[in-house]
């Protein structure tokens, strides 16, 4: 028995309509996130679980991966940095490359090292949110376009001790 709802509120008429919609589009996987923070370990524990999730709702994107490139020899300190950092939250399958190894994956780049995350890709995140939003409505949500929260308040007649003041469109 179903006893709370869930309504999401989208201050634009469109879902995505913002940074969702208009980022790089890169699926992380979790290289420059502090070791031990929760983006890192959301991170790297989404990585694999947003790949189903784009396999499942025939959502296209790349698993292109990603070249990390010192151009330098001054630079290499801050690309084994970036190495530990990512080996300690756990990302998988990285590898340091030679010049003629990256040049093999992309011709054009120049630099003394690399590091390779092969997991890395890219997706169309307001794809995602749309795709979001429609599971949101069919396990019997609402999505609310053009509503934006201009107030909460807390008190006994809310079980969940919070109550969202909502600005209807028009």
């Amino acid at each position: 028995r179903r006893t709370l709802r869930l309504a999401v509120l989208e201050k634009e008429p469109a879902v995505g309509y913002h940074q969702t919609g208009h980022n790089s589009g890169v699926v992380h996987a979790g290289i420059y996130y502090a070791p031990g923070s929760l983006k890192a370990r959301l991170c790297v524990e989404g990585l694999e679980l947003s790949y189903r999730y784009f396999e499942e709702r025939g959502i296209p994107y790349r698993r292109c991966g990603k070249l990390i490139v010192a151009a330098s020899e001054r630079e290499l300190p801050g690309l084994d940095a970036l190495h530990a950092r990512a080996v300690a939250n756990g990302v998988r399958d990285l590898q340091y490359l030679d010049p003629a190894q990256f040049a093999k994956i992309e011709p054009h780049c120049r630099g003394v090292r690399a590091i390779h995350s092969p997991h890395t890709g890219i997706v169309d995140w307001g794809l995602v949110a749309q795709s979001y939003a429609e599971d949101v409505i069919a396990m019997g949500g609402d999505v609310l376009l053009s509503h934006r929260a201009v107030g909460f308040q807390g008190g006994p007649d809310f079980r969940s001790g919070v109550g969202i003041e909502c600005a209807r469109p028009g």
